[in-house]
């Protein structure tokens, strides 16, 4: 019993890592679209600048 009772354990373990690691990915493909966003604008402003 116990032995399959750890392995529930590990098993949401990992559940609750593969949860987290797939937030975090989300949360790193927002800023890098955020990133590409404002970088665009810098480029704008660089451009305007220069004229």
């Amino acid at each position: 019993f116990q032995f399959s009772a750890q392995l529930g354990a590990m098993q949401h373990l990992k559940d609750q890592l593969e949860q987290q690691t797939r937030m975090i990915e989300a949360n790193i493909h927002r800023q890098q679209e955020e990133l590409r966003k404002i970088q665009e604008q810098l480029q704008m402003v660089h451009g305007q600048g220069l004229q």
